[in-house]
């Protein structure tokens, strides 16, 4: 019976991710690099149609993680931000 509800203990971890801010500023590159963290991770990617962020949205590439929204120059930077937060859930 462990095993039934232990499915119910822990939801998998999100990123979302802007339709718009993708196609102003992840290319195949960034786009393979999401893929892999989110796969080395054991995170769902989530592209929305809009994250309700469209006076920020055009001017850099962001992702939402949990209840935070995490700006950066770049989409790698993007993912070194999130990278962190994570590392911080876990220890503590």
């Amino acid at each position: 019976m462990s095993n039934f509800f232990s499915i119910f203990s822990r939801d998998k971890k999100k990123i979302k991710f802007c339709a718009t801010n993708l196609d102003l500023f992840y290319d195949d590159e960034a786009l393979d690099l999401v893929e892999a963290f989110a796969e080395d991770n054991d995170i769902e990617i989530v592209e929305m149609h809009c994250l309700d962020n469209c006076e920020e949205c055009p001017f850099s590439p962001y992702a939402v993680y949990g209840r935070k929204k995490i700006f950066a120059e770049t989409p790698e930077q993007v993912l070194v931000e999130i990278k962190q937060l994570i590392e911080t859930e876990d220890t503590d």
